[in-house]
């Protein structure tokens, strides 16, 4: 069993798992868990205590695959927005900016490596060492962006496509230089990538097609809301072992069609990729992904001979950092000048790739075994800097007591949530414009202001904080989008949470960074489980709270806020064969099925009325 590597396996389990408080308790979130499980592995591996053994094949593979995973989550949650391309602001799209800063980052690089080459001699081509020194670590800026939810959506988005910019690049590139190096002129080996990127939308659009085919999308329909079948997460993995199975055969690059798996899955499934999402997340974030980073640092060995080539080491430590940063100028365009700074430091941070390409460099006789080792040496401590740095110039914006939950709503959703967070002791403040609504709220003590939730004159009085969470609950989509907007460029607030009213426009909340709170298409799902398992219910009743459903005999032609004065909040209506997400005007008939949430003290009350 030892063979197998399950020693360093539970050892490496162990660390995924206390690793996360350690970043959260002692470095408060600046020092990323990432930089911590590279500095774990480096520590327990062959460059410390030897504790992980890394010659195990079974480590290699989960390892590997870690890397695959993190690379399919990045295209998964990648967008690439048709819109932002064409059009008089393609210069600020995300897309220019990518490739400027490659440009960039490619040019300073050639530079850097001509002065390297004259001053240290120890490689014959001043191109290549470019191209290494021109990648960037998508496995580290995507973790470390993915926990910085208070960043403005469009600032991650955009680092994130600068880094999958340059990695992509500098794989192709590098693919081509060690073709031409070892004279291999096979015509198919440089067309087979834009081959893959023209078979990923064909993919895409025959699994669209057959998605809306009716007798496909009936058997789908009957299976992919069971527990036991997970249909999503198993198609995920089909389409992305697929992929990896023609990368394989055709000898491309696992992390790139691992990419490509990504898209085409975000794409297909875009109506339910949140849910989906959380699902991948899991067993990504929950395993492969730390295993990958632990393992990568346990690899990782420093120099014997670190002594004699400490002055080459630190000209390529700090020339590699000045070269992200100064190429990550042109973030300016679109953010502050603390922004692009940051980003720069964080693109600077550099991984698995280097060490790739620096090893096939000694393999093509191009570089010494004194430089592989500098670069070693440059991956191991811009893997842990860099995202620490970041974190650092970056500090997060704290949820301190001074920050408020600042609810624009106060109808009969807003009101509930405002009660949640009283007795849960959080400082909240309503703004509601209904004067009947806020003269309640105001008998509940709850803090409220009467007026319009996108009045300037108002929100200034309020004095908004960037630490502040705004939650947008009014029942009105377009409201909310505005609300939000007013909110994020006026007080910098970029921690958005909104009611999402229509499923068709939760593409709207999505580009403009607000994170939907109430998905109708979810409810439906819980809802239609809990009905044709009743004892589903009391597994999502709380403590405190119950789900009931009950069907309308005497209260037709009620409206939902008449029906509330029974202590319940209706969330939804089946009528027929349709389920409907009701507002307040919402009128009842006979024989609709009323599906509520209300206290448990109430239960023995409710059971009495004559509905």
């Amino acid at each position: 069993m030892n063979d197998f590597g399950i020693n360093s396996l539970a050892i490496i389990a162990l660390l995924s798992f206390i690793i996360p408080f350690i970043s959260s308790k002692f470095f408060k979130g600046i020092v990323p868990s990432v930089a911590l499980e590279i500095a774990a592995g480096l520590i327990l591996g062959r460059s410390g205590l030897n504790i992980i053994s890394t010659d195990a094949q079974s480590l290699k593979f989960l390892s590997m695959l870690g890397l695959i995973y993190l690379m399919f989550l990045s295209g998964f949650e990648t967008e690439f927005k048709e819109s932002s391309i064409p059009g008089k602001r393609f210069f600020h799209s995300t897309i220019f900016l990518s490739l400027l800063i490659f440009f960039l980052t490619l040019s300073l690089s050639y530079l850097f490596s001509i002065f390297l080459v004259k001053t240290f001699h120890f490689s014959t081509s001043a191109v290549y060492l470019a191209l290494i020194f021109s990648t960037t670590s998508v496995a580290i800026v995507f973790p470390t962006l993915k926990a910085r939810y208070d960043l403005k959506k469009s600032y991650r988005q955009t680092l994130m496509t600068c880094a999958l910019v340059a990695d992509l690049s500098t794989l192709f590139l590098i693919t081509i230089f060690s073709l031409l190096k070892g004279n291999r002129y096979d015509i198919f080996d440089f067309l087979m990538i834009f081959i893959l990127l023209i078979a990923t939308l064909t993919i895409n659009k025959i699994i669209k097609l057959l998605s809306e085919n009716r007798w496909i999308s009936r058997a789908m329909h009957s299976i992919k809301h069971k527990s036991d079948f997970q249909i999503a997460v198993r198609g995920s993995f089909a389409v992305l072992f697929v992929f990896l199975y023609l990368a394989d055969k055709f000898g491309i690059e696992f992390i790139m069609v691992s990419f490509l798996a990504g898209i085409i899955i975000s794409k297909t499934l875009d109506a339910e990729s949140d849910i989906l999402k959380m699902k991948l997340d899991a067993i990504g974030y929950g395993f492969f992904i730390p295993f990958f980073f632990i393992y990568q640092g346990a690899i990782s060995v420093i120099p014997s001979n670190i002594q004699k080539g400490i002055i080459l080491i630190l000209t390529i430590i700090i020339g590699s950092f000045f070269i992200k940063v100064i190429a990550a100028l042109p973030l300016k365009i679109n953010f502050s000048l603390k922004d692009t700074m940051s980003g720069g430091v964080l693109l600077s941070g550099r991984l698995s790739l280097i060490i790739a390409a620096s090893a096939i460099g000694l393999k093509l006789g191009i570089i010494d075994q004194e430089f592989n080792s500098a670069i070693i040496i440059l991956a191991i401590v811009s893997s842990i800097v860099a995202p620490s740095l970041f974190n650092m110039m970056k500090k997060q914006i704290s949820s301190a007591a001074s920050s408020k939950i600042i609810i624009v709503g106060g109808g009969r959703v807003g009101s509930r949530v405002a009660e949640m967070f009283v007795e849960k002791q959080k400082d909240v403040l309503v703004i509601e414009k209904n004067r009947q609504a806020c003269q309640k709220l105001a008998a509940k003590n709850i803090a409220i202001n009467c007026g319009d939730g996108s009045d300037i004159k108002l929100l200034d009085k309020i004095k908004p904080k960037k630490s502040d969470k705004v939650l947008l609950l009014t029942d009105d989509d377009m409201t909310n989008i505005k609300i939000a907007a007013i909110f994020e460029e006026r007080y910098g607030i970029f921690q958005l949470f909104a009611r999402d009213n229509e499923p068709k426009n939760r593409r709207l909340f999505r580009d403009n960074g607000i994170i939907p709170l109430v998905y109708t298409e979810q409810l439906l799902k819980v809802v239609e489980k809990a009905v044709e398992s009743p004892t589903v219910f009391e597994f999502l009743n709380e403590s405190e709270k119950l789900i009931m459903q009950k069907t309308i005999a005497n209260l037709y032609r009620k409206t939902i806020e008449e029906v509330s004065k029974y202590s319940i909040e209706v969330i939804l209506v089946k009528r027929g064969r349709k389920w409907i997400y009701p507002k307040n005007d919402f009128c009842l008939n006979r024989d609709d099925i009323i599906i509520f949430i209300t206290d448990k003290i109430n239960e023995k009350i409710i059971q009495k009325i004559d509905f």
